[in-house]
């Protein structure tokens, strides 16, 4: 018999993978125990609903992701320019990596239950601006570094919004280097604005 807690991470694996391959509102609580091979009496142990189950894989996500973006050799940068280069490129590895192989569940929820979940909408908007606000620091101290004031929050929603973006178009194309190429293509941008600055 698995320990609880080991049932318990399962049927959060279970729903991350269900919900970005079929949607949150389709996925069901018979299926989500039939992937994560534990009894429904299991389920209900964890968790009341399935909406319950939904926002703890929703908040595990989230801190992998954060997690994933923020560290990485960029981080040790001094360069602020350069580290904001680096961050991109990073960025572009994670979204290749294996934690968004489905997708990305922010997106994903958002698309499926911002409508119908409006306490699950405020904590999507939390956790984007979250993202968006780390971005947007990294951009303001290589603009700072280059001697241009950049509109950094505008510059780091166009960021997620390339991300969230190119997932989209990658998945329906089913070509997964849509999103480095819209990556690479923000990085251009970037420099642009940086280079104007020098020149």
């Amino acid at each position: 018999m698995a320990p609880r807690g080991e049932n318990r991470a399962k049927l959060i694996d279970a729903m991350r993978t269900l919900s970005l391959t079929k949607g949150f509102p389709a996925t069901t609580v018979d299926e989500v125990c039939t992937e994560a091979q534990v009894s429904k009496g299991s389920f209900y142990h964890h968790f009341a609903t399935k909406d319950d189950l939904g926002q703890a894989a929703l908040d595990g996500f989230f801190d992998e992701l954060v997690l994933a973006l923020t560290t990485g050799p960029f981080a040790a940068d001094e360069d602020p320019v350069e580290r904001l280069r680096r961050f991109v490129a990073h960025a572009g590895v994670v979204c290749s990596g294996p934690l968004l192989t489905h997708g990305c569940m922010l997106g994903s929820f958002t698309l499926d239950l911002a409508e119908s979940h409006p306490d699950m909408r405020d904590k999507l908007s939390q956790q984007f601006s979250t993202l968006a606000s780390y971005v947007a620091d990294l951009i303001r101290n290589a603009g700072d570094d280059a001697g241009v004031a950049l509109p950094a929050e505008e510059l780091a929603q166009q960021f997620l919004a390339v991300i969230e973006g190119s997932i989209v178009l990658a998945k329906a194309h089913a070509d997964p280097n849509i999103v480095n190429s819209g990556l690479a293509l923000f990085a251009n941008h970037l420099d642009l604005l940086l280079h104007a600055a020098a020149g």
